[in-house]
């Protein structure tokens, strides 16, 4: 289990750079966009229910 906290906080740290660049509001705005997209591939049967998300 370290070592994937580990990981994820590498991972986490990696990721960070182009949310900040893009700021708050645009990292809302493409959250919001990613959102909707990924909602109309999972209605599709494009992602397995049992395969997508954490919970």
């Amino acid at each position: 289990m370290a070592l994937r906290g580990e990981a994820e906080a590498l991972t986490d740290r990696l990721d960070a750079a182009p949310y900040d660049h893009l700021g708050p509001a645009a990292t809302a705005r493409l959250t919001e966009l990613a959102g909707g997209f990924t909602e109309t591939l999972r209605a599709a049967g494009a992602f397995p229910a049992v395969h997508f998300g954490k919970g």
